[in-house]
């Protein structure tokens, strides 16, 4: 199903959809653990809230819309530095994904992928170095994040956890049960930053200290040179270092 979902940025004539979706995803996230977010404001307040995001924010809101029927299967949303966010403030390069939902009929179908390969390419023509996102756990969601490349960072201090899964528990409550394992959230981020293959070499001599000091690419350590690929071919390194 995937290959039949183009993704497309937030515009006035998918705002219901949109907005359909949201509402079905915050019904389940309950302040108090009593009232549930969708009973906050309707249509009409959201829509006005969208109205009033800066154009460049707005760019960075995306729908998946499903090209056999036109309907839309999910969003994302997502904010840079500068942009008014509510539960983070991006650092310059970072871009946060503020919220990701999959209508409950298109899960598992390839478009949550979709959306954050969306968000992913919007980040790289920004030039944002990392992608950064909150995560209730228990969530499912999680599972699609680490495998796209996003990894939990740890917390500072175990006061910090404990104040942070306490304000969740209210805001929220406790949507994937009170039996959870795992309670609270999780930060995830991904670099962006392209990760080279390595090669390791056994290396001594001038060769390798002339290597090192054309590039700053090239550590050397006991005798072993550590280089990104594209510094020198390794066929060409082999022959200068058997000389």
């Amino acid at each position: 199903m995937a290959s039949s979902i183009r993704i497309e940025v937030l515009t006035p004539a998918r705002y219901r959809e949109n907005y359909e979706i949201e509402h079905a995803f915050l019904s389940s996230k309950k302040f108090c653990c009593v009232l549930p977010w969708s009973c906050c404001g309707g249509f009409g307040e959201w829509r006005a809230q969208r109205e009033k995001q800066a154009p460049e924010h707005k760019a960075l809101y995306a729908v998946a819309v499903d090209e056999a029927t036109d309907k839309v299967l999910g969003f994302v949303y997502c904010c840079g530095h500068g942009m008014k966010c509510d539960l983070h403030k991006p650092k310059p390069g970072e871009l946060y994904v503020e919220e990701l939902a999959v209508s409950a009929d298109a899960r598992g179908k390839g478009v949550g992928t979709k959306l954050l390969q969306w968000a992913e390419a919007q980040a790289v023509l920004r030039g944002d170095t990392v992608m950064s996102l909150a995560v209730l756990r228990g969530n499912r969601a999680q599972g699609l994040y680490q495998r796209f490349g996003f990894e939990e960072q740890p917390h500072q201090d175990g006061c910090d956890e404990c104040c942070e899964c306490c304000f969740v528990t209210v805001c929220f409550g406790r949507p994937y049960g009170c039996c959870h394992e795992g309670w609270g959230s999780a930060f995830m981020t991904k670099s962006l930053l392209e990760k080279p293959a390595v090669v390791v070499v056994n290396a001594k001599g001038p060769v390798v200290e002339a290597m090192e000091r054309s590039s700053e690419d090239v550590i050397v350590e006991s005798g072993v040179v550590v280089r990104p690929r594209g510094l020198m071919r390794q066929a060409s390194l082999n022959r200068a270092l058997s000389r």
